[in-house]
Order: structure tokens, then sequence, then C-alpha cells
């Protein structure tokens, strides 16, 4: 199904959402060096205090993706529409709303299923 052209996500909410999306995978791969580079030159064999410890500009890096991607999500949300009878009989006509089943009564079927067996 395709989207209508006026429902499809602006173009500066895809950039953003791209550049979210960089910025996140550069902040987890710098922390992967850091920490790769701690494995590297012997300083968490005994202690995982260097494993526990990343860098502010990585931690601030995380952090400015994660607000981006927010931003960009937020941009490329469709136009939000009406949840109402009225938005909704707006483009169906009342024949289709009133070909809908009705409710089925099986009530008369209750005396007979859950009747004791010496009354049947």
């Amino acid at each position: 199904m395709l989207i209508p052209y006026q429902e499809r996500p602006s173009t500066a909410g895809r950039v953003t959402v791209a550049v979210g999306i960089g910025l996140f995978l550069h902040s987890a791969y710098s922390a992967y060096e850091v920490l790769s580079q701690g494995k590297s030159i012997d300083l968490s064999t005994t202690t995982t205090v260097f494993e526990s410890i990343v860098p502010l500009d990585i931690k601030l890096e995380t952090l400015i993706a994660f607000f981006v991607l927010v931003l960009g999500c937020a941009l490329t949300t469709p136009k939000l529409r009406q949840i109402s009878w009225t938005s909704r009989m707006r483009d169906s006509e009342i024949d289709v709303a009133d070909a809908r089943p009705n409710f089925a009564n099986v009530y008369h079927r209750g005396s007979w299923l859950f009747a004791p067996r010496d009354k049947l």
C-alpha cells in the first residue's frame, strides 16, 4: 500500500534520523575501541574497573545521538488523525456502517447444555 504524498515523512526528519543513527553507531564504536585498547594494554585482567569507565565525550555523544534520534522520529511521524465516529463516517457510507453483524443470541442453548443429565 502506497502512502499518499502528503503523509510521507519529511526530508528533514529522515536526514535527522540518519544523522542520529550515524552518531549512535559512532559512539558505540568509540566505546568498543576504548575498551579494546584497555584490554590490549592489560588494564582489565584482574579487575573490571576499567571496563566500567567510559570517557565523558563518548557518554555525551551517546546522549546527543539519542536526542537526535528522538527528534528525527518525532519529525517523521505522519499527521495525527482524529479518532471519532464523525471522522470515520466522513469517508464511508451509512450502508457500510450498518452492514456489521449484530450480537448473536446464544441464551437458548444454555438450558440444554448445562442442564443436569437426569432432566434430559
